[in-house]
């Protein structure tokens, strides 16, 4: 069963077009999202573009990374956005 979760987390800059959500996930302004989710009691950051998922990852950097390998994008450095 899958269960979107609300996490307590600092609050961070945007970086590479990516910016928080609320508690729970980062939008991108290209109608990417990545919010974490408890599934079968395992978290896990699921990747978004609109209603269709690109799958599942263990932090949001590793979606991150799959969002710019699907855009063409690039990825500079540690992220600041940290979902706890």
């Amino acid at each position: 069963m899958k269960e979107r979760a609300v996490s307590p987390s600092s609050p961070s800059a945007p970086h590479g077009g990516w910016q928080r959500d609320g508690d729970h996930a980062l939008v991108h302004p290209g109608g990417w999202s990545i919010a974490r989710y408890r599934i079968d009691g395992v978290w896990t950051h699921m990747l978004w573009h609109g209603n269709e998922t690109q799958g599942r990852f263990a932090t949001p950097d590793a979606a991150k990374s799959r969002h710019a390998e699907l855009t063409g994008a690039t990825v500079s450095g540690a992220t600041q956005e940290r979902m706890a």
